[in-house]
């Protein structure tokens, strides 16, 4: 048996003692602790090798290791996110123009006035 230091930002320090030589055999070991393991990008320190494989041979001795996040999202948008908000944006500035020319037929007036179509050019511009 050897003792093992697991650092997690999220969870602090922990030390254990296993005989577990592969990385699979660590983290079937950790799993309760740690039920998101398979998030984590796992180091070790000693050596700097990151454990990515189940089959990954652990160092003999005592040793730690640092969890961290594969992700980590510090308020930023996916692009995915991005793309849903300026779809939202875009469908919300076109509806805004069709009420508009549908408020300017109304008003039977043939011809836009130029102060009209500027603040209808200036709205499609800061789309």
């Amino acid at each position: 048996m050897r003792q093992i230091k697991i650092v997690s930002a999220s969870k602090g320090s922990k030390t254990l003692q296993s005989s577990a030589t592969s990385w699979g055999q660590l983290k079937d070991a950790i799993s309760s602790d740690y039920p998101d393991i398979d998030k984590m990008n796992v180091v070790i320190k000693e050596t700097k090798t990151a454990l990515v494989l189940d089959e990954s041979v652990l160092p003999e001795g005592d040793f730690q290791i640092f969890l961290a996040p594969k992700n980590i999202k510090a308020g930023g948008l996916s692009r995915v996110e991005v793309l849903k908000k300026l779809r939202e944006k875009l469908s919300d500035a076109i509806d805004e123009l069709i009420d508009e020319i549908e408020e300017d037929e109304d008003n039977d007036d043939d011809d836009f006035e130029d102060d009209d179509d500027q603040r209808l050019l200036s709205k499609i511009s800061g789309l």
